[in-house]
């Protein structure tokens, strides 16, 4: 298995409304998902890819998804609605298999050789019997910029100690990520709006892409030196991490390709900022 989801677009859909129905009902009985809820909770997908989950403009429903969409709308509320379709475009999916190798990357950089043990677990499985989380090691602080539905936090390594500042704009999906992981600190709120008095020791994740400038009125320097939407995301998100620390993220070929001339000053930024220590090409269907 490569890690890629192969459930079908109404499949992922329907799954969708079954988490969100899920959480609007623990939320109204004020209680915590049991178990067996944030199985189903897990199976959220988020709405990347899935537009005919919504409404066109002229207010038709594409034939044949009548019962999601109005679904959909009674189970949210009119600003959820919009924020979820909002994310249609920009929310991407990111297989298991390219997670779990960024974890293995981490573990391998940051991790002193006497903890690396042939019997460790994979990123995301639980550590065999009789094997502890490395005791006495202090945790790593990990920042995820756009956690979306939180893939990295559910396959980070069970043995290592981390904590997690994770960062969604969507409430729907925040909530989510709450619900799967409530002992995390998770932000629901644009990344630019965020205010972070810590550093970090490592950086993950698939941000989102965009032309668009992110305003950020407490650093205007971020705001200027970024001349789109994941070059932001990079330049926070490196602002944030320590001498010594390691960012690996999912970028598009419009950062490491992009020579023209708007994109050069960013660049050097960059080149000032961090050392790059690898670039690994990925296959154009990994996030099909």
């Amino acid at each position: 298995m490569d890690g890629s989801d192969q459930r079908g677009q109404k499949q992922k859909a329907r799954d969708n409304l079954q988490a969100i129905r899920l959480l609007k009902t623990c939320v109204a009985e004020n209680h915590a998902p049991t178990p067996a809820e944030q199985q189903k909770i897990a199976l959220f997908y988020g709405f990347g890819g899935l537009p005919y989950a919504f409404r066109r403009p002229n207010g038709k429903i594409e034939s044949g998804w009548s019962d999601v969409a109005l679904e959909l709308e009674a189970l949210t509320t009119e600003d959820e609605l919009k924020s979820l379709r909002a994310r249609t475009v920009d929310a991407q999916y990111t297989s298991d298999a390219v997670v779990s190798a960024i974890w293995d990357t981490v573990r391998q950089a940051l991790l002193p050789d006497d903890l690396l043990h042939p019997d460790e677990p994979l990123a995301g499985e639980q550590p065999p019997a009789g094997v502890q989380p490395h005791a006495g090691a202090q945790p790593l602080q990990v920042l995820e910029p756009a956690v979306g539905s939180g893939v990295f936090l559910s396959l980070a390594p069970a043995d290592v100690p981390m904590e997690f500042l994770a960062v969604e704009m969507d409430p729907i999906t925040a909530t989510v990520t709450k619900a799967l992981h409530p002992h995390e600190n998770i932000f629901n709120a644009p990344f630019q709006k965020v205010k972070f008095a810590e550093t970090v020791d490592v950086v993950v994740g698939n941000p989102p892409f965009g032309r668009s400038k992110l305003l950020d009125m407490d650093r205007p320097d971020l705001t200027r030196v970024s001349p789109n939407t994941h070059g932001y995301f990079f330049a926070k998100s490196l602002d944030r991490l320590r001498p010594g620390g390691i960012a690996i993220m999912v970028v598009s070929r419009y950062l490491l390709d992009a020579d023209m001339p708007e994109y050069r000053a960013f660049r050097v930024w960059l080149h000032n900022q961090a050392e790059l220590v690898s670039a690994v090409r990925l296959p154009h269907t990994v996030f099909s």
